[in-house]
């Protein structure tokens, strides 16, 4: 069974870089040298029915290694991550998350 946790970001013009510097330079190498996902998939939206039209999006896809690694991931690095990066941008993105299994 493959388990894959996505996020969908939308960020303000203003943070798109800084967040793209970030989660290139600091978070996707510190979950992968955790050893809980074993790849990941980062797509741009270019076409979206979307509320946050004036935003840019990004989906992110993790495959997660068990549902037991996801939930060391959402119970201890992920909140540490949100502070890390979104705690200094409030009210700039907004995140939609989903975790789920391949059939």
């Amino acid at each position: 069974m493959a388990y894959y946790y996505t996020n969908i970001v939308s960020l303000d013009e203003e943070i798109v870089v800084l967040w793209l510097n970030w989660m290139t330079d600091v978070h996707i190498p510190e979950i992968f040298s955790d050893n809980i996902f074993s790849d990941f998939v980062m797509q741009r939206v270019i076409k979206s029915d979307s509320t946050y039209q004036d935003r840019t999006t990004y989906i992110v896809t993790y495959e997660c290694k068990s549902v037991e690694k996801y939930e060391q991931y959402v119970n201890e690095i992920e909140p540490l991550a949100r502070k890390q990066f979104f705690g200094s941008y409030l009210g700039m993105y907004s995140i939609q998350r989903y975790f789920g299994e391949s059939s």
